[in-house]
C-alpha cells in the first residue's frame, strides 16, 4: 500500500464536447443574451472558468492579477501537493505557463466541459465563485510592460494587438516600446479595443476587469486584491481546513511578475486616461484612481 495518500479524486474522463456543451452554451446565452454585445463575447465568457475535480469551486482568471500564482495556490489547495514541474510552451511567454495549462492537462477543467453537470449557468450559480483584481492603474502598467517584453523577445504572442497598436495609433514599437509615450499609445489602444469590441473580446491582460469577471451577473464569493494574495490565500485555506501559513507562502514571491523591462512613470494625462478607461474597475471593485 503507497505511503501517499491519492488526491480524493482526478478527472479520468475526457472532457464533455458536441451536443451536451452546445446545450449548455445555448441556455447561457438565453440566460445572459442582453448582458453581451454579441453571442460570441458570451460564449468567450462562459468557456473561461477554471474548475477542480471536487467542483467546490470556479476560478475566474483575470489577466495581470496574480492569475499564475493563485493557480499555482489552488492546485496545492486541491491536491495537498505543489506543482514541481515545468513545461516549455513556445507560444507563451510565462514561464510558468504549466499552471495555464492545468485544464488542456487535465487536472482541472473548464466548467463547460464537466461531464458531471447539465446546466453551466446552474453549476456557476451553485458553486464558490473565486477572482483576483488589480488596482487599474498598477495593472494597466504591467500590461504593457508585458506587451512591450513581447516585442524585445519577437514573440508571437500578442503579435496581432502590437500590430493592431500600430495600425490604430501609429506605435513605433523600435522607439517606443516600455516608454511614457509608448504608454500612452498603449492607452488610446485600449479606449479602442473597448469601444469596438464586438465577436473578439479586448486581450483579458488590459481589457476591463468587470468585463472579464461580470460581477453583475456571478458575484464573486471571494476576491483577491493582487496587493493582497497572502491574506486571500491565507483566508481560503482557513475555510477549506488547510494551513493558512503555508497557503500564504505562494503569494510571498509572485510568479510571473515581469521585470527585465525598464521602469517609467506614467505622465500626468496617462494618469487621467487610466481614470477613464478603467472608470468602471475603479467603482466595483473599490480602488482608488488618484
Amino acid at each position: 500500500m503507497s505511503r501517499h495518500a491519492p488526491a480524493p479524486r482526478l478527472f479520468n474522463d475526457r472532457p464533455a464536447a458536441g451536443e451536451p456543451v452546445n446545450r449548455m452554451m445555448k441556455e447561457a446565452r438565453d440566460t445572459h443574451a442582453r448582458a453581451f454585445r454579441s453571442p460570441a463575447l458570451c460564449n468567450f465568457y462562459h468557456w473561461y472558468w477554471f474548475t477542480p475535480p471536487s467542483g467546490r469551486w470556479a476560478y475566474k482568471p483575470n489577466g495581470k492579477s496574480g492569475t499564475t500564482s493563485t493557480l499555482a495556490f489552488l492546485f496545492w489547495a486541491e491536491f495537498g501537493h505543489p506543482v514541481s514541474t515545468a513545461m516549455h510552451a513556445p507560444g507563451d511567454m510565462n514561464d510558468d505557463a504549466i499552471l495555464h495549462r492545468l485544464t488542456t492537462l487535465d487536472l482541472f477543467r473548464r466548467a463547460h466541459h464537466r461531464r458531471d453537470i447539465d446546466s453551466l449557468t446552474g453549476f456557476l450559480g451553485d458553486t464558490t465563485r473565486l477572482t483576483t483584481v488589480r488596482h487599474p492603474a498598477t495593472r494597466a502598467i504591467s500590461a504593457f510592460r508585458y506587451l512591450s517584453r513581447s516585442h524585445a523577445l519577437s514573440h508571437e504572442q500578442f503579435a496581432r494587438d502590437r500590430l493592431r497598436m500600430t495600425a490604430v495609433t501609429g506605435m513605433d514599437w523600435t522607439r517606443d516600446a516600455d516608454s511614457p509615450e509608448g504608454f500612452e499609445r498603449f492607452l488610446d489602444y485600449v479606449a479602442y479595443e473597448i469601444e469596438t469590441e464586438d465577436e473578439v473580446p479586448v486581450n483579458n491582460h488590459w481589457g476591463l476587469q468587470v468585463s472579464a469577471i461580470r460581477p453583475d451577473l456571478y458575484p464573486p464569493h471571494a476576491v483577491g486584491r493582487c496587493e493582497a494574495l497572502g491574506a486571500f490565500f491565507g483566508g481560503l485555506a482557513d475555510r477549506w481546513g488547510l494551513d493558512p501559513a503555508r497557503a500564504a507562502d505562494f503569494a510571498a514571491a509572485p510568479l510571473n511578475a515581469g521585470g527585465g523591462a525598464r521602469a517609467f512613470a506614467p505622465s500626468p494625462h496617462a494618469r487621467s486616461r487610466i481614470a477613464e478607461i478603467y472608470a468602471p474597475d475603479f467603482e466595483a471593485f473599490g480602488y482608488d484612481p488618484d
